[in-house]
């Protein structure tokens, strides 16, 4: 996965939204993020986050939450 942050505080707000987040599909759809800032493979995200590979992250979901 290839993200690349858009600001100099999105770790920080990623990290607020994990806090907050109820749902734990979305959770991890933010935990993947900052997985993938942090130079994972989207292999080793899945398998950190116990995702199969139909684990869809979908930037247009994150956007819309907040």
């Amino acid at each position: 996965m290839n993200v690349k942050p858009h600001g100099p505080k999105d770790r920080q707000q990623l990290q607020a939204r994990i806090q907050k987040e109820f749902n734990a599909k979305q959770r991890d759809r933010y935990r993947a993020v900052l997985l993938a800032l942090d130079g994972q493979l989207t292999e080793t995200i899945r398998g950190t986050l116990a995702r199969s590979k139909n684990f869809a992250l979908c930037p247009t979901t994150i956007e819309k939450q907040h």
